[in-house]
């Protein structure tokens, strides 16, 4: 593998969670924007917007707290 390669395609990341978010209602019946969630992960504002748009990749930890929001398994977050 070339180190300079990813384990993933971040705009297709990037569209599902984006689509994962859009489509979310929290157990409390509150939409999730996008301030809770780059909250919640830890990154800035304009990192998340990059992650969204495929434009930023994202660490694994980041990863995990999104599955962790949205309860869908890492695996199913960047496979194809």
């Amino acid at each position: 593998m070339n180190p300079n390669e990813t384990l993933f395609d971040k705009k297709r990341v990037g569209k599902k969670i984006s689509k994962l978010r859009k489509s979310y209602t929290s157990p409390t019946t509150k939409r999730l924007t996008a301030e809770d969630v780059y909250t919640f992960i830890g990154v800035s504002r304009s990192t998340y917007y990059n992650i969204e748009r495929g434009t930023q990749e994202l660490s694994l930890e980041e990863a995990y707290r999104i599955c962790c929001i949205y309860s869908v398994p890492l695996d199913e977050l960047l496979r194809d």
